[in-house]
């Protein structure tokens, strides 16, 4: 975003880059799962291990006003502080001020967040595998979002439910197994720290250990490039090659 501080030609509707107007959604909560339950399910017999308030006094959970403000009002408040400058450079961006840590203006913030407990749901199916059916390969994604969802997740999940739905009728129709058992994850409360994902394999997890060859995320698809994909280097070679023999039965039938 901060590589077109003060240009309007490369942020939207131009392009992709999001205008001085548009802020970023995300969470202060830095762990992952419910931080009531570590290494254990959230589910309702499960002892509480911490209350809130002991998570909100050790800064586990966020115990200050949060609130999302694009790049235009970051700089507004910039322009307004005097304390010293920061020095360091990951703490400086490409707003057209100096970027201060402290300052003796007082500034007025109206938060309206109402913190409550929730059950959440995530939607687990499989197809049976043929071979090895205690062998599980998993696709996921998350079902939440901060706002409308259209690219995080709306792009994962459309996918997704397309190749559940492709080869659900092609089992059916033609009695076509997989050779493994494959497992579609729909997650819930992604954005709150991966929470749905976490306490799934906190009470899976034995069988996850015996039975799980690997697990392929499809949180998100945006931009123009042909493959960009993270993994475990175990798993470099083996894309590698599937993604060549796709390239080459796409381009020379």
């Amino acid at each position: 975003m901060n590589c077109f501080v003060g240009s309007n030609i490369n942020t939207f509707p131009n392009a992709v880059w999001l205008p001085p107007s548009g802020s970023q959604r995300g969470t202060l909560y830095r762990g992952i799962g419910d931080p009531e339950t570590p290494l254990l399910p959230s589910l309702d017999y499960v002892h509480r291990e911490f209350t809130e308030k002991q998570l909100r006094l050790t800064g586990i959970l966020p115990n200050i006003p949060v609130t999302c403000i694009g790049y235009h009002d970051a700089q507004r408040i910039f322009e307004r502080m005097d304390g010293e400058p920061a020095i360091w450079s990951r703490w400086s961006g490409a707003l057209p001020v100096t970027y201060r840590l402290t300052g003796n203006n007082l500034f007025r913030m109206d938060v309206k967040t109402k913190n409550v407990h929730r059950p959440i749901k995530n939607f687990i199916a499989k197809i049976e595998g043929s071979e090895e059916p205690d062998k599980w390969v998993l696709l996921g994604n998350h079902a939440d979002a901060w706002s409308k969802g259209s690219i995080d997740p709306g792009t994962g999940t459309s996918i997704m439910l397309e190749m559940a739905r492709v080869l659900s009728i092609y089992s059916k129709e033609t009695g076509w197994r997989p050779r493994r058992t494959i497992i579609f994850c729909q997650w819930d409360a992604e954005e709150f720290g991966l929470i749905g994902s976490t306490e799934w394999v906190e009470q899976s997890l034995l069988q996850l250990k015996q039975r799980a060859v690997a697990y392929i995320n499809l949180d998100n698809f945006n931009g123009n490039m042909t493959l960009n994909i993270k993994a475990v280097p175990l798993l470099y070679r083996l894309i590698v090659d599937v993604a060549s023999r796709q390239f080459f039965k796409f381009f020379f039938k």
